[in-house]
């Protein structure tokens, strides 16, 4: 949802007694290596999450807990996180339809394309240009998948794969 101008569904929780909204810190706020999320859900699911836990705080640093609660607040970063991966998603997206890989809309911090159509070997040209690639998560249509960079990395990125 970070990464979209969509509205949240947090307020449909109480009404539907089923539904769990799982949020991350990883990805627009830069915390991956935090490991801190949290759940939205209806008080009673939420109870019940609560008395499965070993143990009260869940493992998650008092730092992580700190940064989760500053990252909240911390309006401008994310508006410029959004914003930049917006930018440089839209570059490779209009990139890697060039090279003939149809790409699936997105609104995350990463692509997902298919190679069917592109006539290299894709994970040749990144290995040979020093670039971690994924692999294949679909063999009929040959999907793959690159996580959004900095603009410098998607163009090398491209450059590699052209």
């Amino acid at each position: 949802m970070d990464f979209t101008k969509q509205q949240s569904l947090s307020n449909i929780v109480n009404d539907h007694k089923n539904i769990i909204i799982a949020k991350t810190f990883s990805k627009i706020y830069g915390l991956a290596g935090a490991r801190i999320g949290y759940a939205i859900a209806n008080k009673t699911i939420i109870d019940n999450l609560a008395n499965l836990q070993s143990n009260t705080n869940n493992s998650v640093s008092v730092l992580s807990k700190l940064a989760a609660i500053a990252s909240l607040k911390d309006d401008k970063f994310v508006s410029n996180c959004y914003l930049l991966n917006e930018n440089v998603r839209q570059y490779t997206i209009s990139e890697l339809k060039k090279l003939n890989c149809e790409c699936i809309s997105s609104n995350t911090n990463f692509i997902c394309f298919s190679l069917a159509k592109y006539n290299k070997d894709y994970f040749k040209q990144l290995q040979n240009n020093n670039i971690q690639g994924g692999r294949i998560y679909e063999e009929q249509g040959k999907w793959t998948r690159i996580t959004v960079g900095k603009m410098g990395e998607m163009k090398k990125f491209i450059k590699a794969i052209q």
